[in-house]
C-alpha cells in the first residue's frame, strides 16, 4: 500500500490562494479549460492521486457556484425614464431587467460556504435515510458546520484514532460515515483531506475508484485538542 500525504502545491492551490487575496475574479477563469486540463493530467498519471483529483472537483464546483450566484443576486440600479410623450396603451407582457455579471470577488470562505450551501440544498430535494448506529453524530451534530470547521475535524481525527487502536488495521472510509446523505459524505471526505494535508491522517487507495482506508500517523495521535 502507498502512502498519499505529502504536501504538494498543484494549479488549484495556487487558484484558490489567488481568489482569497481577492486578485482573481471568478468570471476570468475558464472552467471548462481548467477542468480538460485536470483529466489530462490525470490520465497521464501513472498512479491517481485522491488529493488532486477531489482539489480539480472541488474547484470546479465552487467556481459555477459563484458564478451562478453573481449572475442571480446583482442589485439592479438602473431607474425607468419618465415618458413624456402620450402613447397608446398596450397590454404586453413586461420585460424582465437584463442580468449583469458582478465585479465582486470571493474569499476561500465565501467559496467553501456555496459549495456547503449546494451540498444542503441537493440533500433537501431527497428523501430521509436511515442513518447507521455504529458512528456516533457528535461530528455533525447540529448544522454550526461554518462556525468552526477545525473543531469537527479534530472530532473525527479522534474518531479515527480510537477506532484504529481498537482494530489495528486501516479503517474504511464508510466506517466513518455515520449518514450516507450526499453532505454528509462530502464533509467526511473533506474532513479527511484537511487531515491529510495537516500530516495526521495517511489516505490510502490502492486502485482507482476502490476503497479508501485512513490510518492515524503515530506523531500526530497524542496532543489533540479537546
Amino acid at each position: 500500500m502507498e502512502s498519499r500525504f505529502e504536501a504538494e502545491i498543484t494549479p488549484v492551490d495556487i487558484l484558490l490562494q489567488l481568489v482569497k487575496m481577492g486578485k482573481v475574479d471568478p468570471w476570468n477563469i475558464d472552467i471548462v479549460d481548467l477542468t480538460e486540463k485536470y483529466i489530462k493530467m490525470l490520465r497521464e498519471m501513472q498512479e491517481l492521486d485522491l488529493r488532486v483529483s477531489a482539489r480539480a472537483i472541488l474547484a470546479a464546483s465552487i467556481l459555477v457556484r459563484m458564478k451562478t450566484e453573481a449572475l442571480l443576486n446583482e442589485e439592479q440600479n438602473q431607474n425607468e425614464e419618465e415618458e413624456t410623450e402620450e402613447r397608446v396603451r398596450v397590454e404586453v407582457e413586461p420585460l424582465a431587467p437584463p442580468i449583469r455579471r458582478s465585479e465582486r470577488y470571493y474569499t476561500f470562505d465565501d467559496l467553501l460556504e456555496a459549495l456547503m450551501d449546494a451540498l444542503e440544498e441537493a440533500e433537501r430535494r431527497k428523501p430521509k435515510k436511515r442513518k447507521k448506529e455504529n458512528i456516533e453524530e457528535q461530528v455533525f451534530v447540529v448544522d454550526d458546520f461554518r462556525v468552526d470547521i477545525e473543531k469537527h475535524v479534530y472530532r473525527l481525527h479522534n474518531i479515527v484514532v480510537e477506532l484504529y487502536r481498537e482494530k489495528k488495521e486501516p479503517i474504511k472510509f464508510w466506517e466513518l460515515v455515520f449518514d450516507p446523505s450526499p453532505k454528509i459524505v462530502a464533509r467526511t471526505f473533506l474532513y479527511l483531506l484537511f487531515l491529510s494535508n495537516m500530516g495526521k491522517v495517511d489516505l490510502i487507495q490502492e486502485e482507482p475508484f476502490g476503497e479508501i482506508l485512513v490510518v492515524p500517523l503515530e506523531s500526530s495521535e497524542s496532543n489533540q485538542p479537546a
